[in-house]
């Protein structure tokens, strides 16, 4: 694993993914209950579930480089880690589960499978998209100055 040097950029997009995560596990939760998630899921999704995706998937990210490099320069390369990242973290996280229902510390029943499915869709599709937002936005500033300066 690389080193992550931590500036407040680096820190920046980490929270900002951290924040995706969150909120795609929760958004899939409200999408599968049809916004009315039972109240004993809501106390295993803050107590367990939540800590456990973001570290999960925070490791992942961590792991496959994400804020090695600049998101202004993302490309389809960067897309496709996001994709073993997010599938590899969806794995592990499913693993996790498992072992945990089989030691009795969690009900599989309690978390349905659709659920999954719908963070793992989700968190792609978010994570893209940021990294595509902020090369847009930069490229736009960018020709905006070559304008302005005459280029």
């Amino acid at each position: 694993m690389k080193r992550l040097p931590l500036n407040k950029t680096r820190i920046l997009l980490l929270f900002i993914d951290i924040t995706i995560i969150a909120a795609s596990f929760y958004i899939a939760f409200l999408i599968r209950f049809d916004n009315k998630v039972p109240e004993s899921i809501q106390i295993i999704f803050f107590q367990q579930l939540l800590p456990l995706i973001v570290f999960v998937r925070g490791l992942a990210f961590i792991s496959f480089g994400f804020y090695t490099g600049l998101w202004k320069y993302s490309s389809i390369q960067d897309i496709t880690k996001i994709v073993y990242a997010v599938s590899i973290s969806s794995l592990v996280f499913l693993f996790i589960l498992v072992a945990m229902d089989r030691v009795k510390r969690l009900t599989l029943t309690d978390i349905p499978l659709t659920v999954l499915i719908i963070d793992f869709l989700l968190v792609g599709i978010m994570l893209s998209s940021t990294r595509l937002f902020w090369r847009i936005w930069f490229e736009r500033n960018q020709r905006k100055l070559s304008i302005n300066n005459g280029l």
